[in-house]
């Protein structure tokens, strides 16, 4: 994570409770053992939104990282991972001297879903829904929208909606680069500084943020990937706590691994 240094065995032995197994908290249980702490791991899904992340093209190995943490916390007896839907109470029980929260992220939704016409790009990734030879317009053209975009872009007609003035801001330019030739090449139709007005069966309408203009395309589906948002299905303020990753904002790995870090030092 930048500026490792050797991690010194915690004088006080303490209950550690971790909730949630993305990134961040994968390494705030990795430091948070090595320290010598009893860890309770919370988990729903081994990994959190690094699943999801992996499964566009050219993402795969993304996996890896979630192999690293896998294999590496076997070798800890003193971490306790407990499986499943967590719980504020179910937290509480084991006593925790601290708690991090490292909860992720849910996808931020702007407008209503319609159904049988808007889906969310998770449903999407995660292949609970399927499209075949299907015209989809993505609305989103951030980094979680053009790898949707480019991962349905396989078999069917894309057409990506974004507000601001070009896709994919923010990003590293060769990734960039190549996501956006990759996106042309498969026939995706870029349509910025567009917001979405209104969503009927069959078709979406858009406004240009320039001169207002309005269109509309006829369209099978709609999916929305606008980014995440913080999820934080509960508060834990009574004892030390710390709210890491993309549970405090939503940003890059590399940050989650950091403050994951950087809490288990702390608590």
């Amino acid at each position: 994570v930048g500026n490792e240094e050797e991690i010194a065995e915690a004088k006080e032995k303490k209950v550690v409770a971790v909730v949630g197994c993305g990134p961040a908290g994968l390494e705030a249980t990795r430091i948070a053992a090595e320290r010598g702490y009893e860890v309770h791991l919370f988990c729903k899904e081994f990994g959190g939104q690094l699943n999801i992340a992996s499964i566009p093209p050219g993402k795969e190995k993304l996996r890896w990282l979630i192999d690293y943490y896998r294999n590496i916390l076997k070798g800890y007896s003193n971490i306790i991972i407990h499986e499943g839907e967590y719980r504020r109470k179910s937290i509480m029980a084991i006593e925790p001297a601290g708690v991090i929260m490292a909860t992720g992220a849910e996808p931020f939704v702007p407008f209503s879903i319609v159904e049988d016409m808007v889906y969310v790009y998770d449903k999407i990734l995660y292949g609970t829904i399927k499209f075949k030879n299907k015209s989809i317009v993505v609305a989103g053209g951030g980094l979680v929208g053009c790898e949707t975009a480019n991962f349905l872009a396989e078999n069917n007609k894309i057409t990506i909606v974004e507000m601001l003035e070009e896709i994919a801001p923010g990003v590293e330019t060769v990734t960039r680069n190549h996501l956006i030739n990759e996106l042309k090449e498969k026939g995706t139709k870029i349509m910025t500084k567009r917001k979405v007005i209104d969503i009927k069966k069959g078709e979406i309408i858009l406004e240009n943020t320039v001169n207002g203009q309005r269109e509309k395309i006829k369209c099978d589906a709609i999916v929305v990937a606008t980014g995440g948002k913080p999820h934080n299905p509960f508060i834990i303020d009574e004892i030390s706590n710390y709210v890491v990753g993309d549970a405090k904002e939503v940003r890059k790995i590399v940050d989650a691994v950091r403050e994951g870090y950087m809490a288990a030092k702390e608590v």
